[in-house]
């Protein structure tokens, strides 16, 4: 192989079957009635199960709401966080840098602006994405990378990067 001038991807790959996968992210969601009116309040518990020394960056969380969501307001529990409702019925919740073994919470108050009740089943799944550097779920690693050039050995360790990134990560609310 001869590499190209820059940064480039010298291995990609998928993993299936039995292999053991470290889940980086843990959810926990919860839908209660708001008080005297037909809302609904969902609470997610957004939980890093990476070491401490990892952190994911460029974290973004899609959950889809019933139509009759026509607004949302929101109780974001760190700085450095924005949610919005998207014209899709989406909550787009954006979180900058996620420290690993960290946990965030978000309230956000589903406003129904019709006479149609908010069913729980109707929320979600969740799709994420994110990048974590040097962390691989599958603990695959590249170890050492050799180019050999006209007869030269150059040593390209130091300029290995891992890097995960969500490919589909979505995640079931609801049994």
């Amino acid at each position: 192989m001869v590499p190209p001038v820059g940064e480039f991807s010298a291995m990609l790959y998928s993993t299936c079957g039995e292999i053991a996968l470290h889940v980086p992210f843990r959810v926990l969601s919860f839908i209660d009635d708001a008080e005297n009116s037909r809302d609904k309040i969902l609470t997610l518990r957004l939980k890093n199960e990476l070491p401490s020394n990892y952190n994911a960056v460029k974290v973004i969380i899609r959950l889809k709401v019933p139509r009759c969501v026509n607004r949302m307001s929101q109780q974001l529990n760190e700085p450095d966080q924005t949610a919005e409702l998207t014209e899709n019925q989406e909550i787009v919740w954006t979180i900058k840098k996620f420290p690993g073994r960290a946990e965030y919470v978000a309230n956000f108050r589903l406003i129904n602006s019709t006479s149609s009740e908010i069913k729980k089943y109707d929320i979600g799944p969740i799709r994420m994405d994110f990048e974590i550097s040097g962390y691989t779920s599958s603990g695959l690693q590249i170890k050492g990378l050799k180019v050999q050039e006209m007869g030269k050995k150059i040593n390209l360790n130091k300029w290995i990067r891992l890097i995960t990134v969500s490919d589909s990560y979505v995640i079931k609310l609801w049994p």
